[in-house]
């Protein structure tokens, strides 16, 4: 083996020993009662239809809810399923499976494919405890946990980003589109990923994933009772049930990531983001891209970076949707030589900001009081998701650093792991 590939391996070690630490953790939890709701949701989501009914059904799931989790009511009147149909296809061999062996299944799949999505990190010749550094970042997050006590995408999400991303770069476009296209299980937090695809893996990319996704979303629509029916009932659901559960509400949840949270933390107005709310501000961030790269073709790390890091911004999502935020890391090992050492003080102090657990920011807001300030702690993630954007667009599109970029793009000075 290659002397420097052995050294860079070795130094990824401990990343995989934290990994699979947080796995067994999530593994031991798989097998208690009370937690995966969100999995459970998933799962009865993929059953409904292989018993004639609708996967959008809302008083059949909850009934199935009510059925699993008895003492929690809260849960039972705040529950949905709001994938698309295309879950129903990826989600079905997670129905036919026992309850206990599917957690385990969901667990050992999730944080396999996490931890092989840090494995394809760049990490630059001589330098590879940074690749041992940017994993822990992922691994030793609590939101790490969060994400795995809850069974969400999230995990088995931000792996596939990243995998998808090192094989389209790596010029194996079709891959990645096929790794991306699981993305749109949350079609909102993974539109990003679509123009991206156009830009980094050309035309062949881009198709690629729209062929994808179409077949997962028709497969799933033929596992379905009503096929026909089925896509307007997702829309209508989408559109009428999804600011029925609570949770998902920035006039009852300050945990949401998006810009409104932020607002109504300040002192703003009451503004609940809706698809056209969505799509503008995806807009509007596709319109600060084009400006900030003037014509010129920008860096790949940077644009997956600002495209990750718009999503909790502009999608009225929860903070474990903040896990997509691994690919701002491609970036981070690309500048780290060459950057002011206060941008990357900045960029990390809003990514342990936006993993501050819940628990300690109640315990601050209580600590400087319920006024202005404490709602404005418990808003934190809005401001940390805000943070990150923030650096990403005003970093350059370009790597100007000549050295760094000897230094990284030298023909034997990276690896992307065996």
């Amino acid at each position: 083996m290659n002397p420097t590939l052995a050294k860079i391996e070795r130094a990824k070690l401990p990343v995989f020993a934290i990994g699979v630490l947080l796995a067994g953790f999530a593994w031991s939890m798989a097998t208690m009662g009370d937690v995966f709701q969100d999995l459970f949701i998933y799962r009865a989501g993929a059953e409904l239809p292989r018993r004639g009914c609708s996967p959008y059904d809302t008083e059949a799931l909850r009934a199935e809810v009510t059925r699993q989790f008895p003492d929690d009511i809260e849960f039972h009147e705040n529950c949905g399923f709001f994938l698309t149909p295309q879950a129903v296809a990826f989600l079905t061999p997670f129905a036919l499976l026992p309850w206990p062996v599917a957690r385990a299944a969901w667990t050992a799949l999730s944080f396999g494919v996490l931890l092989a999505g840090l494995w394809r990190l760049p990490v630059p010749t001589g330098r590879g405890w940074w690749g041992t550094l940017l994993g822990l970042a992922v691994l030793a997050d609590p939101l790490s946990s969060m994400v795995a006590s809850l069974g969400q995408t999230t995990t088995l999400m931000a792996g596939l980003l990243l995998l998808g991303y090192a094989a389209i770069t790596r010029g194996r476009p079709v891959l990645g589109a096929l790794a991306w296209s699981v993305l749109f299980l949350k079609p909102h937090t993974a539109l990003p990923l679509l123009p991206l695809a156009f830009a980094l893996g050309g035309r062949r990319c881009g198709l690629t994933l729209i062929a994808a996704v179409v077949a997962g979303n028709l497969l799933g629509l033929a596992l379905s009772p009503d096929p026909l029916g089925l896509p307007l009932e997702y829309l209508r659901h989408l559109a009428d049930g999804h600011k029925v559960v609570k949770y998902n509400r920035v006039e009852y949840n300050p945990l949401i990531t998006s810009w409104n949270s932020a607002l109504l933390a300040a002192g703003g107005p009451l503004i609940e983001l809706g698809i056209g709310g969505v799509l503008a501000g995806y807009a509007l961030v596709l319109a600060v891209v084009l400006a900030r790269c003037q014509g010129r073709v920008p860096d790949p790390a940077w644009l997956l970076a600002v495209a990750v890091a718009a999503v909790p911004v502009v999608c009225q999502v929860l903070g474990y949707e903040m896990l997509l935020l691994v690919g701002v890391l491609p970036l981070v090992a690309q500048r780290w030589p060459g950057t002011p050492w206060w941008r990357l003080a900045l960029l990390g102090g809003f990514w342990l900001l936006k993993s501050l657990p819940v628990e300690t920011a109640n315990a601050l807001a209580e600590a400087v009081g319920q006024g202005r300030l404490g709602q404005l702690v418990v808003a934190h993630r809005s401001f940390a998701a805000l943070g990150i954007l923030g650096v990403a667009l005003t970093l350059p599109p370009k790597n100007y650093s000549a050295a760094a970029g000897r230094r990284f793009w030298g023909s034997t000075k990276i690896t992307f792991g065996a």
